[in-house]
Parts: structure tokens; C-alpha cells; sequence
């Protein structure tokens, strides 16, 4: 057995006497997590998908997707954020995760399950992020990071199993606004169109940052260098343009994760798009 099976097997124990509602995503660490849930625990184990004012239609269904290659039970629980949530606090997230994993908790614990678990990983937990303190403090388990299973492991898993283990991550919506600028609906809709233009033009790993009127694009390094071809980049300043930004730039550093303060972004190089 590899060290890699191994692990997986060390995994799958983990859920051993347990009823599991896993807080799931379709990414991969969550994805592996359900995938030991469910070759552990069968019908005592499910996944729930959180579909908020941040979701996009194609978020929840690439988790419906997911969770049907897996053979999982699969939920799709409707989470009304706080209202204070909309004008991008400071604390949005920890606000957002809070809301987001007491819904699964509750919507889990009416169908029997009695522990709640989610995708957070080890590498993880070396980051500030806010949404692991909502988590910690919602009682919510987190196998991988408990088992000391990094991103590179987790990949290592799904490659063994067949399953996809390279999707690039994909963070709610809320972070390609400035912190402070209202989100609204029509905005989150605005950047998955945008994003999704992109995508469709063969760029893997996509983010559409909000400025105002400003969208700024970024991209993995090495692809950054397609925005060379002036036919493409006409294409994509265009569309984005329909959609009501008055100036495309591209962010010449690339794709990052994380929003990034306004007033920083105004004092670095930004190439316009057209």
C-alpha cells in the first residue's frame, strides 16, 4: 500500500461510528472528504451545498455533479446571509461562513446526522482566515486538517482514485469586491458573466476583480502572455464592456488569492484591455 492509500485509509477510519453531514463544495478538498464519507458511512453520510446571495447557478451545479459521481446524497440548502453581510464588512466572511455552516448543522442535525464536517485542510491552517474561526466556533469537524492532510495529498487521493484533482479553486464571489463596496445580486451576476467569458476563451484560473466601474483581470502568470493577441483581447474588453465597466485592465503580477485594497491596486501597473 502506498503512503498515499494510506492516508486515504487513515482518512476513511476517521469516520468510523459516525452520521456525517459534509459542508461540501465540489472542490477537491471537500470532494474527498465526501469520497471517504460515503465508501465509509454509505447512507450515513450526506453532502450539503450552501446556495447563497454569492452562488452562481454554476457553482451549485458543479456540486450536484460532483456528488453524483461519488454516489453521495446531495443536498442544496438555501442560506439567507446576514444583511450586513451585502455591504462587505470587514468581517464578511467569518459573518458569511457562520451563517453558511449553522444552516448545514441545523439542516443535518433534522435529518440525523450528528456531526458536521467540512473541507478544511492542513495547509489551511497556517492562513488568516476568518471563515476557520466561524467554523472552530460552530463545532464543526474538519478531518483533513485534524489528520494533518495537506492540499498535495489530497490531490494525491482523487489522482488515485480517477476522480479530477487538479480544478483550480474557486472562492465565492464576494471576494472580487473591495471590502466596503456593496455587493449586490446584479454584481455577483455581473462578474460570473464576465468570468465565464473568459473561461470560455481558454483561460483556466480567472478572477474579475471589482473597482467601480473598473474590472480588473487577473490571470495565471503563465497565460498571461495570451493577452498579446489583439483580436482576443478586443473580444474580451468588448464583453466586459457590455456588461458595464467603463475601463478592462490586466493585472500584470496575476492571479492572487484573496481581494486586494482598492487604493493599492490604484498605485500598481495595470495594463487597459482597450
Amino acid at each position: 500500500m502506498s503512503e498515499v492509500e494510506g492516508r486515504y485509509e487513515e482518512l476513511k477510519r476517521w469516520f468510523s461510528g459516525k452520521r456525517v453531514a459534509v459542508a461540501f463544495s465540489g472542490g477537491v478538498d471537500s470532494t474527498v472528504v465526501a469520497l471517504a464519507a460515503q465508501e465509509g458511512l454509505g447512507e450515513d453520510a450526506a453532502a450539503f451545498t450552501a446556495e447563497t446571495l454569492f452562488s452562481s447557478g454554476g457553482d451549485v451545479e458543479v456540486a450536484k455533479a460532483v456528488a453524483g459521481i461519488l454516489g453521495i446524497r446531495h443536498f442544496v440548502v438555501q442560506v439567507r446571509l446576514p444583511k450586513r453581510v451585502a455591504m462587505n464588512p470587514p468581517d464578511r466572511c467569518y459573518l458569511c461562513k457562520k451563517a453558511i455552516m449553522g444552516s448545514i448543522k441545523r439542516n443535518g442535525r433534522m435529518l440525523g446526522f450528528d456531526t458536521v464536517v467540512d473541507g478544511t485542510n492542513s495547509d489551511d491552517m497556517g492562513l488568516d482566515r476568518p471563515g476557520i474561526r466561524a467554523i472552530r466556533e460552530a463545532g464543526i469537524r474538519s478531518p483533513l486538517a485534524e489528520l494533518g492532510i495537506g492540499k498535495a495529498d489530497v490531490r494525491g487521493m482523487l489522482k488515485r482514485k480517477g476522480l479530477e484533482y487538479d480544478r483550480p479553486s474557486s472562492p465565492c464571489a464576494a471576494t472580487r469586491f473591495p471590502v466596503g463596496e456593496e455587493i449586490t445580486p446584479e454584481g455577483v451576476r455581473t462578474v460570473n458573466e464576465a468570468e465565464t467569458f473568459i473561461k470560455e476563451r481558454g483561460f483556466r484560473q480567472v478572477r474579475v476583480r471589482v473597482h467601480g466601474k473598473m474590472a480588473r483581470i487577473e490571470l495565471d502568470p503563465p497565460e498571461i502572455g495570451r493577452m498579446a493577441d489583439e483580436k482576443l483581447r478586443s473580444a474580451i474588453a468588448g464583453r466586459l464592456r457590455g456588461l458595464g465597466f467603463d475601463r478592462v485592465t490586466l493585472d500584470m503580477e496575476g492571479y492572487s488569492t484573496g481581494p486586494r485594497d482598492a487604493a493599492k491596486i490604484s498605485r500598481r501597473y495595470t495594463r487597459s484591455l482597450g
